[in-house]
């Protein structure tokens, strides 16, 4: 099976263009992922499938100057769900884990925006984007944090 670099490489346009289209859609100013309310599951799923496709929004992609700002979206919602705890003990929300094995997906996608893969440039590099993580960071060491010690050690690598 092709990775999805290589499937950005190799002609599937179409394909990528489908991903990023629906993704800018539930991310967008009135989308379901920014509105109050929206559901632990939902964010979580949302910010997981665009770690996934982190690579078909980097410069080297070719679909990049139609989506060129959509990685500062990412970025920012990915952030944010930093406040989302990994785990909740009891309640509806017990069932609805937010992480992939065993990291907190924001963390995951951030870690995945900032580091380039196979090749490729980061799809977040600026100055600016290094000191919100770092304060990030200090924020979740210096307080009780809704990450989980392992997840902030991750972060500390982005």
């Amino acid at each position: 099976a092709k990775d999805i670099i290589d499937l950005a490489a190799s002609g599937y346009t179409d394909f990528g263009k489908a991903v990023l289209d629906l993704l800018v859609a539930v991310a967008a100013d009135h989308g379901p992922i920014v509105t109050t309310g929206c559901h632990r599951q939902l964010v979580s799923t949302f910010v997981q499938c665009a770690s996934v496709f982190v690579p078909l929004y980097t410069p080297s992609s070719a679909l990049f100057s139609s989506h060129s700002s959509f990685a500062g979206r990412i970025f920012d919602i990915a952030r944010a769900s930093l406040a989302i705890p990994e785990q909740v003990s009891s309640g509806p929300n017990a069932a609805f884990a937010f992480r992939a094995k065993q990291d907190h997906n924001g963390v995951v996608c951030l870690l995945k925006l900032c580091s380039g893969g196979k090749g490729q440039a980061a799809a977040i590099s600026s100055w600016e984007a290094a000191e919100a993580l770092r304060r990030d960071l200090r924020g979740h060491l210096a307080a009780s944090s809704s990450l989980q010690q392992h997840s902030v050690l991750v972060l500390a690598q982005v």
